[in-house]
């Protein structure tokens, strides 16, 4: 695979929220592929770089959704100026085809607003014409892979109209489900024009498979994980109070507000216990705290800020049990499979979960975890008291649970698929011109 190297479109790397990504691809790096991942953002401070390769960033735009699209491109074009030119010169035809389609784009799903155009895909042409000419420079790229399949796809798609180069994508959760996210047939036609679509649970499978033209290039890939990194730890004694553990971002997706209810029906009842909820603040943060306030609990529910992976490894060894109470939103925004969920798992953890999306996928109710309705804080309340008070039922779960990952959820399997499928595609012998 010398010298053939797939170029990895993202919006921003790397991102504490999306850990998994970073760590396919240090994983796909010493599996022997060669990836540039191009980022549209900038990653997080707290991130962590150790093993991956150099990032190649973006210029940095200012906001489009502000402004009109002339003044965004009056401030932000000059950037995109030379690499325009240059593919002008170099492929004149590819290149008014791909602004032709991005314009057709913006006019086809501008939705039932007002406007002309939908603008971002005018951003997205300037960002894919930024990236083409980076890799028709280099000449070495076969491959353009994108994580999520609304913006960074798009950018991929265009970036392969410009250069004749395949590419295929990662869908996760809300850019599947959420419509204004891909509107009318955009999904259909993004399925269509890739080589192939990964995506993360079975459970998105069904649902892209019933909206693709050739069903079978839709994959199921876990996320997967390091199951060295994430380790169970020898317990002596169980901790007191009791140390109940939450991850996630403070979103509504999480189901917090009903964690934040359960904890106070278990007060309530005299249970015993404290809650972590560690997490990047989010649109319910205000609301979070609000809840806890109003409920009395400051004392024993304790909001934290994010931490490296490296460190949250401690705060799972060092937890009684795992909560993450997820919803599906109405208007279908969800999780897959949380990561978060399958770290507390190989880390020897009882998890109290809803049976939302991909989650009983990785978890069997009773036998590897305990799942819950949706938005039933008494339910909730009761599956954690339960594990609370039951020294034996907390201690299978917990065994069960760390087999349930290394059987299905390790990375270095997990991955080994999708390694292949990149394989196939760079074996096909495919160059393109500089």
């Amino acid at each position: 695979m010398k010298n053939q190297t797939i170029a990895y479109v993202l919006k921003g790397f790397p991102r504490l929220s999306e850990t998994f990504i970073a760590n396919e691809v240090r994983l796909l790096c010493r599996m022997g592929l060669q990836l540039q991942p191009f980022s549209i953002k900038q990653g997080d401070a707290l991130a962590e770089v150790d093993g991956l390769p150099d990032i190649h960033y973006l210029p940095q735009v200012t906001s489009l959704s502000a402004t009109t699209l002339i003044r965004w491109l009056r401030v932000n074009a000059g950037q995109f100026i030379a690499c325009q030119a240059w593919l002008v010169r170099k492929h004149p035809i590819r290149y008014l085809r791909t602004l032709g389609f991005s314009l057709r784009c913006a006019i086809r799903y501008r939705g039932r607003s007002n406007t002309v155009l939908k603008k971002t895909f005018i951003k997205e042409f300037f960002f894919a014409g930024y990236i083409a000419e980076k890799m028709l420079r280099a000449g070495h790229y076969r491959h353009i892979h994108a994580h999520f399949c609304h913006d960074a796809t798009n950018v991929a798609w265009m970036t392969s109209l410009l250069t004749a180069i395949p590419f295929s994508f990662t869908a996760h959760a809300k850019d599947i489900y959420l419509d204004g996210l891909n509107p009318g047939d955009l999904l259909e036609r993004k399925l269509e024009a890739s080589r192939f679509a990964v995506t993360c649970t079975q459970t998105n499978v069904e649902f892209l498979r019933n909206r693709a033209f050739a069903p079978g290039k839709v994959r199921c890939i876990y996320h997967g994980l390091n199951t060295g990194m994430f380790v169970p730890r020898e317990r002596s004694t169980a901790p007191k109070p009791p140390k109940l553990l939450a991850v996630g971002r403070h979103v509504e997706k999480k189901g917090f507000r009903y964690l934040v209810e359960a904890c106070r029906l278990l007060r309530d009842r005299g249970i015993d216990f404290e809650l972590d909820i560690i997490g990047e603040r989010g649109d319910q943060s205000d609301a979070i705290v609000t809840a806890i306030k109003a409920c009395d609990l400051a004392g024993r529910i304790h909001i934290l800020p994010p931490v490296p992976q490296s460190v949250l490894t401690g705060y799972y060894q060092a937890a009684t049990a795992f909560v993450l109470p997820c919803i599906v939103l109405d208007d279908g925004d969800r999780d897959g499979i949380p990561n978060v969920m399958a770290e507390a798992m190989a880390s020897g953890l009882p998890v109290i979960v809803t049976g939302v999306s991909g989650i009983p996928e990785l978890v069997d109710h009773g036998v590897s975890g305990i799942i819950v309705p949706p938005r039933e804080a008494e339910a909730l309340a009761d599956a954690i008291q339960g594990i609370l008070t039951n020294d034996r039922l907390r201690r299978e779960l917990a065994v069960e649970a760390r087999r349930r990952v290394e059987q299905i959820f390790d990375a270095e399997q997990t991955h080994v698929t999708l390694k292949r499928l990149f394989e196939t595609e760079l074996n096909h012998g495919f160059h393109a011109v500089s």
